[in-house]
């Protein structure tokens, strides 16, 4: 994973893995979710820089890593699980650009 082990370190130093919360941790991506959706739209419609999308879709990034890290999850191993999940999906795109699977 690019990064990952900086992350990880850098969480250590600062101290995120001293009372562990995996719960804080999926908090934080929540709410960077909402900062990038917010710097998207901004950059769509007005004059905000692509550069604070990409910053925001970092720190999501880093939050992930911090909560697998919390709990003893390897990242590689969520996303292999996640893909072998999706891999063999049908479906369809709606109007608003979602996937949309077929019920089995």
């Amino acid at each position: 994973m690019y990064l990952q082990e900086e992350i990880v370190t850098w969480a250590e130093r600062k101290g995120i893995f001293v009372a562990p919360s995996f719960t804080t941790q999926i908090k934080g991506i929540a709410e960077e979710t909402v900062e990038v959706t917010e710097a998207y739209t901004s950059h769509k419609h007005c004059c905000g820089p692509i550069s604070d999308v990409q910053k925001e879709m970092g720190d999501i990034y880093v939050w992930w890593i911090n909560a697998c890290a919390t709990i003893g999850l390897e990242p590689e191993e969520c996303i292999r699980l996640a893909y072998e999940k999706i891999a063999k999906r049908t479906g369809h795109v709606n109007d608003q650009g979602r996937f949309v699977k077929d019920e089995s």
